[in-house]
C-alpha cells in the first residue's frame, strides 16, 4: 500500500492534466455543496479551508457529510458537488438525489456505480476517476478534480500546480512519515492539534490512524479547546502523545495560539511532535503543501499498521456499517 501513496505526486499531476476540462465549471455560483463520505469528502475540506484563505470573498462552500445538508439550500442554481469513489455511497447518492433536481450544476466524481448512472441519465458533468484503489488512497485525483472546477476563485494555475506537484521530494516525505510513525507508536492514543487552515490536515491523520493503523485518536481544535479538551492534559502524561499541525499564512492567530498550547503540554509531561506547513507561498503552493502533508500521513499510517499488526487495506467495521445500514434502510423502505 506503501507504493500507492508514493505515486501521489504523478498521479496528482496525471489528474491535473485529465481534468482540466473541467475548468471553471463552478465559476460564479455563489453556493456549493460538496456531499461525500470519508476519503471521499476529504477534498471538500480542503478545498473549504483553502477557499477561506484565497477567496473569502467567493461561494459559500458547504461540505455535506450525511444524507443532506443540515437546513436546506437558501436560492435554487446553487453548484452541486457529489464525491464518491465507488459510486454506491448510500449518504453521497442519498445527497444527490434529494439537492441535484435544484442545482444549476452538477459536478459527480467517482469511479462508477449507481452514480456515475445517475450522472449519464441526468446529463451531469463526471469527473471519472480510475478504477481499483481504495477510496481513500483516491484523494490526489479527488483533490485535483475539485481544485479544477474552482481554479478561478482559488486563484489557482493548474500547470504551475502541476509541476510543483510532480516535484514533491518523494523519499524527503517518506523519512518524515517514519519519524511522526515512530513518534506515535510509543502511545496508545494520539492527539492532533491544530487551529484554523490546520483543521482537515489533522482531521485526514485522524481518519488515516483510524483505517489504516486502527489506531483511536483524539482531536483537538483551538482556540475551542482550550475552553475543555486542554484539561484532560491533568491526567494525559504517558497516555497520550500529541501531534501539533500548524498552518502558517498571512494574518493567522494559530501559530501564536499553538506555541501557548504546546508550552503547555510540556508543562504537564506530554510530548509533543510539530508538522510545520504554509499557505504564504500562494494557491498553487499551499495546494501542494496540503497534497505532501497528507502524504506524510498516509505513510506513517500504514507504517503503524505494520508496526502494530494490522492490515492497512481492511475495514471490516466499515464493511459491517455499510451492509447493515443497506439492509436497515431497504426494511424502512
Amino acid at each position: 500500500m506503501e507504493d500507492l501513496y508514493l505515486s501521489w505526486p504523478k498521479w496528482f499531476s496525471e489528474a491535473i492534466a485529465r481534468y482540466s476540462s473541467l475548468e471553471g465549471a463552478l465559476e460564479g455560483v455563489e453556493e456549493i455543496y460538496y456531499c461525500g463520505m470519508g476519503g471521499s469528502g476529504a477534498a471538500g475540506d480542503y478545498v473549504e479551508a483553502l477557499l477561506s484563505i484565497y477567496a473569502p470573498q467567493g461561494p459559500e462552500f458547504r461540505v455535506v457529510k450525511d444524507f443532506r445538508p443540515p437546513r436546506p439550500p437558501r436560492r435554487r442554481g446553487y453548484g452541486l458537488v457529489l464525491a464518491s469513489y465507488s459510486g454506491n455511497t448510500l449518504e453521497t447518492v442519498e445527497c444527490g438525489s434529494l439537492l441535484s433536481p435544484a442545482a444549476g450544476r452538477v459536478v459527480a466524481v467517482t469511479s462508477g456505480g449507481r452514480l456515475l448512472e445517475m450522472a449519464r441519465e441526468r446529463g451531469w458533468l463526471v469527473a471519472r476517476l480510475p478504477g481499483g484503489i481504495l477510496s481513500r488512497v483516491s484523494f490526489p485525483w479527488m483533490l485535483a478534480a475539485s481544485t479544477a472546477m474552482l481554479s478561478g476563485a482559488l486563484g489557482v494555475d493548474l500547470e504551475a500546480l502541476k509541476r510543483l506537484a510532480g516535484g514533491l521530494d518523494t523519499q524527503g516525505l517518506k523519512g518524515e512519515a517514519e519519524n511522526l510513525a515512530g513518534f506515535i507508536s510509543r502511545y496508545r492514543i494520539a492527539s492532533l492539534v491544530t487551529c484554523g487552515p490546520g483543521i482537515p490536515l489533522a482531521v485526514r491523520l485522524k481518519n488515516e490512524l483510524a483505517e489504516n493503523a486502527k489506531m483511536p485518536s483524539r482531536l483537538e481544535i483551538y482556540p475551542e479547546s482550550s475552553h475543555n479538551d486542554i484539561v484532560a492534559l491533568e491526567a494525559a502524561e504517558g497516555l497520550y502523545g500529541a501531534v501539533f499541525i500548524r498552518v502558517e499564512h498571512e494574518g493567522s492567530l494559530c501559530p501564536a495560539v499553538l506555541d501557548v498550547v504546546e508550552g503547555i503540554y510540556r508543562e504537564y509531561g506530554v510530548d509533543t511532535i510539530i508538522i510545520e506547513s504554509s499557505a504564504r507561498g500562494g494557491p498553487d503552493a499551499a495546494v501542494a503543501e496540503y497534497l505532501s502533508r497528507t502524504l506524510v500521513f498516509g505513510l506513517a499510517s500504514v507504517r503503524l499498521a505494520l508496526m502494530r499488526g494490522f492490515n492497512p487495506e481492511e475495514t471490516p467495521p466499515i464493511d459491517k456499517y455499510k451492509s447493515r445500514l443497506g439492509e436497515a434502510l431497504r426494511s424502512q423502505a
